[in-house]
C-alpha cells in the first residue's frame, strides 16, 4: 500500500479481517514503515490491503441509495458509482458541480476524498 495514501482512521484489511489505522511510523530497527491497527496490532505497512467498495460498505460508512439508482448521498454530496469509476457533485445554491474520481477502488482512498473534501472522518465500529 502506498504511504500517501494511507491516514489515520482509515479501514484496511489484514488476512481476511477489517481493522482501523491507529498508527503510522517509520521503524528504524526494521527499516520499513509500521501500522498499529485498533489500537494493539503492530505490522509491517506492506502486510496490509485496502478493502474492495462494495454497496454493503458504503452503506455502513452512511451512504444512502436513492431509489433503484447509481446514486448515493450523503450530506451535502452526491456521488455516482459505475463499475469503473466515481463521480462526485456538490449541490449548491441551485449549482449544481460535479467531478469525476478514477482508480477509486478502496475505501480507505474514499474515505481520504471525503476527509479533503468536507473535513469529516467516515468512521464504523468494526
Amino acid at each position: 500500500m502506498k504511504n500517501q495514501l494511507l491516514t489515520l482512521g482509515n479501514i484496511v484489511e489484514l488476512q481476511g479481517k477489517q481493522y482501523t489505522v491507529t498508527g503510522i511510523e517509520k521503524s528504524k530497527a526494521f527499516d520499513c514503515d509500521m501500522v498499529t491497527l485498533d489500537e494493539w496490532l503492530r505490522v509491517e505497512k506492506s502486510e496490509i490491503k485496502g478493502v474492495t467498495i462494495t454497496n454493503e460498505w458504503l452503506g455502513k460508512l452512511g451512504f444512502e441509495r436513492m431509489l433503484k439508482s447509481h446514486l448515493l448521498y450523503k450530506g451535502d454530496f452526491v456521488f455516482k458509482r459505475t463499475a469503473s469509476l466515481f463521480s462526485v457533485g456538490i449541490q449548491s445554491n441551485d449549482c449544481f458541480i460535479q467531478s469525476y474520481l478514477p482508480n477509486i477502488s478502496y475505501i480507505h482512498q474514499l474515505q481520504n476524498i471525503i476527509h479533503a473534501l468536507t473535513g469529516e472522518t467516515l468512521e464504523i465500529e468494526l
